[in-house]
């Protein structure tokens, strides 16, 4: 199992610009996290390939369909796409197994594309034949949390759950408290799409960004949320959580926080 190292948090404003070529046609993107790690803790090191970025694409660019030797999930931030399956809005999720085929996308008006990929990106010479999983938030109900014993007032959009893997539109309420130290036997990949949420680490707002390995030692929390939030949450690894009671004192910290 593969995931991102321990990055608690970030934000796509602060992040570094890189090139990344896509289908052929190179992109600047805002860079949230490079590399891979199949260890876990907030210790564990870069020892795979992959990355996490967010990529603009301005109204007409093509991004033609070619192959991906990792592993690729993708989410339409915002702005309207074209693909040979139909037209897209934002909240558009696409999925592409290993080895599979990433798809032609034609933006319709200025966008901005969530990838995160385990894995080589470039260098997949040979497809294989299973087609890319496509989901829309829209056509989505919500769902009790996967994880269970998530405090009440959180529901859940899946958009793409296979085997090990995850990925959906997690939302909170306003005063959404969860007033617990965690950790889980799965890494995840969390970006806010609206609200904020606070934290021990700070305040998370809309384009804000973290990841947290597997393992005993990525301990987090506790989260609470003044106005309600969206996030995109990314998956990897059995579904598991132990939650413990966190400090009065962190509690009353994090609560407070503007």
């Amino acid at each position: 199992m593969m995931g991102r190292v321990w990055i608690d948090f970030t934000h796509i404003d602060d992040s570094k610009i890189v090139e990344t070529n896509l289908g052929g046609r190179i992109f600047s993107a805002h860079s949230l996290a490079e590399g891979a790690t199949s260890q876990s803790g907030r210790a564990a090191e870069v020892d795979g390939p992959g990355w996490t970025r967010v990529i603009s694409l301005d109204s007409g660019v093509v991004v033609d369909s070619h192959h991906v030797s990792g592993h690729l999930r993708g989410y339409l931030i915002s702005g309207k796409v074209r693909t040979d399956v139909g037209e897209y809005s934002q909240g558009f999720f696409f999925e592409v197994s290993a080895g599979g085929t990433f798809p032609r996308v034609e933006a319709l008006e200025r966008c901005q594309l969530f990838l995160s990929v385990e894995g080589e990106y470039d260098g997949g010479s040979r497809a294989n034949d299973d087609p890319a999983h496509f989901a829309h938030v829209e056509t989505s109900v919500w769902q009790a949390a996967k994880v269970k014993d998530v405090p009440g007032g959180a529901a859940r959009k899946p958009l793409g759950d296979h085997d090990d893997f995850g990925a959906g539109i997690l939302g909170v309420l306003p005063g959404w408290d969860s007033p617990f130290d965690e950790w889980h036997t799965f890494s995840e990949e969390i970006f806010i799409l609206t609200g904020s949420m606070s934290t021990s680490f700070g305040v998370m707002r809309a384009g804000a960004y973290l990841s947290h390995p597997a393992g005993s030692d990525t301990n987090h929390g506790p989260v609470f949320s003044h106005d309600g939030s969206t996030m995109l949450v990314l998956r990897h690894g059995p579904i598991g959580n132990t939650y413990l009671p966190a400090p009065q004192g962190e509690l009353d910290r994090v609560r407070g926080l503007d």
